[in-house]
């Protein structure tokens, strides 16, 4: 599902299997790969990824070399939310090692922004936004 301001609601006081941070090719993939065996999954992108500027993709098993980034994502989120994936446009701006669960707190929006957070078992994240966060997990 496709979460915003509006249904967030529905999904904040769920545990998810894994939080992906990052909703580029590779949170994507990571992202299928887990719904395809039943792990939920939620994945939160700021709307950044490198991906979505490439005019030709190279070296993507079963896509022509010509294919634009902008296609490759849109046909991958399409793809995992099929799925029965959550998925978040947001900013991360915290993420907190609870013991058993991680706490992800996220800005939503950009005019009336809300802050909420999300939890899981595990995480999958890249090392610099682990480095910026106030309780770091490596």
């Amino acid at each position: 599902m496709k979460l915003s301001n509006q249904n967030l609601n529905q999904r904040l006081n769920k545990i998810y299997d894994v939080i992906i941070v990052g909703g580029g090719a590779g949170g994507l993939s990571a992202g299928i790969y887990l719904q395809r065996f039943r792990l939920s999954s939620l994945i939160i992108d700021k709307g950044k990824a490198r991906s979505f500027w490439m005019q030709e993709l190279h070296n993507y098993l079963g896509l022509p070399p010509d294919t634009p980034g902008r296609v490759l994502l849109q046909s991958g989120k399409k793809h995992y939310t099929s799925l029965d994936g959550d998925f978040l446009n947001a900013y991360v701006e915290e993420i907190v090692d609870e013991g058993e669960t991680f706490a992800v707190k996220v800005k939503v929006g950009r005019v009336n922004s809300v802050s909420e957070v999300f939890r899981s078992k595990y995480l999958l994240a890249w090392q610099n936004l682990l480095e910026r966060s106030k309780n770091p997990v490596i």
